[in-house]
């Protein structure tokens, strides 16, 4: 398996427990392992909120008053969809990225490393994707283009 104590690509997966390339045990082992962890936890989180609006035990603008959300240009829409949405973007760049350097056959050091970088990659890609949408919806509400073709 090593040469002279270096990894040799392809022959060992980057990731120690990981399990069969890009089948659906991957998927998960990507959803459960840092840094998709604790995106997954928090779509945990998101699911149980939207099961809540749906049943009617919570009011989707439950914490309008609570965040200034436009000091993070995410405001013009309800803090919840904007929060659940950047949560899901994050949570799927962060599993994109663990499948992707799952199968590099780098060594471990680096995959560490590079998987603390992915945490903050998908935190803020997660962040700039989400605050070109809004500024794109809000953008579509104030100029009343929302309609069908030809009636907005």
């Amino acid at each position: 398996m090593t040469t002279a104590g270096m990894p040799v690509p392809g022959k060992r997966p980057c990731r120690a427990g990981y399990v069969r390339g890009m089948t659906m045990a991957g998927f998960l082992h990507a959803t459960v392992t840092f840094p998709a962890v604790l995106f997954t936890a928090a779509l945990v989180v998101v699911a149980g909120f939207w099961l809540l609006v749906l049943v009617g035990g919570a009011d989707r603008d439950s914490f309008d008053g609570d965040v200034n959300a436009d000091a993070l240009r995410l405001g013009g829409v309800p803090v919840s969809v904007s929060a659940s949405l950047l949560v899901a973007v994050a949570w799927l760049l962060a599993v994109t990225g663990s499948l992707a350097l799952s199968v590099t056959g780098w060594p471990a050091a680096l995959c560490h490393l590079l998987d603390a970088v992915l945490l903050f990659v998908a935190l803020l890609g997660s962040w700039a994707l989400m605050s070109a949408f809004v500024r794109l919806l809000t953008r579509d509400a104030g100029s009343g283009a929302g309609g069908p073709p030809g009636m907005g």
